[in-house]
């Protein structure tokens, strides 16, 4: 198995990639499931219990080089103690604005991240723009490394013979990111 590690410290329930395929999950999740596989990297979940393949509870586990922590910031301290000699990157998937408490949070993490030489990687140039403009508002904020890689797509994904409609709306995410404004703002074109 490669010296990668995925820490997830905030999934609701633990998962992996039987579960990803065979109920309702989250997008990140499923994302970093399916990376995991794909490196044969291992994964550690907060709230997982026993060792499942790849898929362990919290804890150290030998000849592990890399630790990419999931979502949370303040990870970082306790996955640092655990891998003195990794190299950490925190893999941001949330929208992240100056002023707002992810951003908030964020910046006062500046001081670590810079310190430890900790990258922040996120999933578009739009994202990647709001975790700088958050971490100009702290006076650690400079000399942080924050760099943009799009999630995977599925190479044989293609399209088929499927007839379209293009008065359908189809909302690709989750629906608390954005399917009620969506649903709103078609409303309020179709009543105009």
């Amino acid at each position: 198995m490669a010296p990668i590690l995925f820490w997830d410290p905030s999934c609701l329930r633990p998962y992996d990639g039987s579960t990803i395929r065979s109920q309702a999950s989250g997008g990140t999740e499923s994302t970093l499931a399916r990376i995991a596989e794909a490196l044969d990297a291992h994964v550690v979940q907060h709230n997982r219990l026993d060792d499942n393949g790849r898929y362990h509870p919290p804890g150290r586990l030998a000849g592990i080089t890399h630790v990419v922590v999931n979502r949370d910031p303040g990870a970082l301290a306790t996955v640092r103690t655990l891998y003195p000699d990794a190299r950490l990157l925190l893999w941001v998937h949330d929208q992240i604005r100056a002023g707002s408490t992810r951003g908030r949070r964020l910046a006062s993490m500046a001081a670590l991240l810079r310190e430890q030489s900790i990258d922040i990687v996120c999933v578009s140039d739009w994202q990647r723009g709001g975790v700088l403009d958050a971490l100009r508002h702290s006076r650690d904020g400079q000399g942080i490394r924050v760099h943009r890689i799009y999630n995977p797509i599925d190479a044989a994904l293609a399209p088929d013979s499927s007839a379209v409609d293009p008065d359908k709306l189809v909302f690709f995410s989750s629906p608390n990111k954005g399917l009620k404004f969506a649903l709103d703002a078609f409303q309020a074109m179709r009543r105009r």
